[in-house]
């Protein structure tokens, strides 16, 4: 009994050892995240953010004088950029773990062909997510302010996710061997989310 009481508790500080080594990694990559997020930050401007979002409403308002057409402009753009988002994790997560690009022009073309594949299937999207946004914006007499707010996020999460793509081509980024792709995926994902909270919700000094 001694004998598989020290081996139990052996093995306890085995895998304590890895777990320690393994939340280190992780510690060392999540900053190198935080860095690579941050970098690519830099070349916003939350001036630029706001005068480019806006602009692209604008021009939607001058297409669509129409309440009604104009509603239906914007779910149309929420459900597309909801639709690419989901193939741009598949790409990045792609891109962290196994898909090899020649260079960043072929992430380029790759991400063209994904937005002209979504709306080419536009139809098939639109009746597949119409009556969750009908229900959550079109139904309600704050729909436009609704729609116009999830473009404005969407459009801005979709632009970092790119230049994320991007930034780990171009810079060779190394995570290392024993990271998860969900988690390094996840990690990614969170702070951009917070980047784009940051640029469209937080005030500047």
């Amino acid at each position: 009994m001694r004998f598989f009481n020290h081996h139990k508790k052996k093995q306890q500080e085995i895998d304590e050892q890895l777990d320690k080594e393994k939340n280190e990694k992780r510690n060392c990559v999540r900053e190198e995240i935080n860095t690579m997020v941050n970098n690519i930050s830099k070349a916003f401007t939350r001036t630029s953010i706001f005068e480019g979002l806006y602009s692209a409403l604008e021009r939607k308002q001058f297409l669509n004088p129409d309440q009604t057409m104009y509603e239906e402009s914007l779910l149309y753009s929420v459900i597309f950029l909801k639709v690419v988002k989901a193939e741009l994790r598949t790409t990045l997560y792609g891109i962290l773990k196994w898909e090899k690009f020649n260079d960043t022009a072929d992430i380029e073309h790759h991400i063209l062909g994904i937005k002209k594949q979504v709306k080419k299937e536009i139809d098939h999207h639109l009746s597949e997510h119409l009556d969750d946004y009908f229900e959550k914006y079109l139904n309600s007499p704050t729909g436009i302010t609704g729609l116009e707010k999830e473009y404005m996020e969407g459009s801005l999460f979709n632009t970092l996710l790119i230049e994320c793509c991007l930034y780990i081509k171009k810079e060779q980024w190394e995570h290392g061997e024993g990271i998860s792709g969900k988690w390094l995926l996840s990690e990614i994902e969170n702070l951009i989310y917070l980047q784009v909270v940051a640029f469209l919700y937080v005030e500047e000094a």
